[in-house]
C-alpha cells in the first residue's frame, strides 16, 4: 500500500515538473516571438536569406548575434524548413526593403523642401493683425504696442 502512494506520489511530482517545462518553453516561445517582431527587416532578411541557403539555425543565430529561438521564429514565420517557402519570402521581404526605401526617399525629399516662400511674410502679417486688432494680445506675448 505504501508503495502504490509513493508511485501515485511520483507521478504527480512528474506532472508538476512538466507542467513547469511546459509554461518554460512557452514564456521562451513568447519571448522568442517578441525579439523576432523587434527586428527590422533586413535583419530578417538576413536570416531567412541564410536559411534559404541551407544554413542551419545555429550558423545563423551566430552570424547574426541572436538567439537560436530568434532565429526559428523568424524562419519558421517564413516556413522554415521548406526552401521554397523561403525562397518565397526571401522575394516578399525584398518587396518590402523597396517599399521602405521609397518611403524614407519620399520623407527626405519632403524634408528638404524648402519653406513656403510667404512664410516670413505671413508671420509679419499676423503680428500686425494682432497689434491691430487685439493689442493686448500683443502686449501679452512680449512686444511693445506701437501707437
Amino acid at each position: 500500500m505504501s508503495t502504490a502512494a509513493t508511485h501515485t506520489t511520483h507521478a504527480s511530482d512528474t506532472t508538476d515538473t512538466n507542467h513547469t517545462t511546459d509554461s518554460n518553453s512557452v514564456a521562451a516561445a513568447d519571448r522568442s516571438r517578441k525579439a523576432a517582431a523587434a527586428l527590422t527587416t533586413q535583419q530578417r532578411m538576413f536570416i531567412v536569406k541564410l536559411l534559404a541557403a541551407g544554413r542551419d539555425l545555429d550558423f545563423v543565430a551566430a552570424a547574426g548575434e541572436m538567439s537560436a529561438d530568434t532565429v526559428r521564429a523568424v524562419g519558421q514565420a517564413y516556413g522554415y524548413p521548406n526552401v521554397d517557402q523561403l525562397a518565397w519570402g526571401v522575394d516578399e521581404l525584398t518587396k518590402d526593403l523597396v517599399a521602405e526605401q521609397h518611403q524614407q526617399a519620399r520623407r527626405a525629399r519632403i524634408a528638404a523642401l524648402p519653406a513656403h516662400p510667404s512664410a516670413p511674410l505671413l508671420g509679419v502679417l499676423t503680428r500686425l493683425i494682432v497689434k491691430t486688432i487685439a493689442p493686448e494680445l500683443a502686449v501679452a506675448d512680449g512686444e511693445a504696442v506701437d501707437e
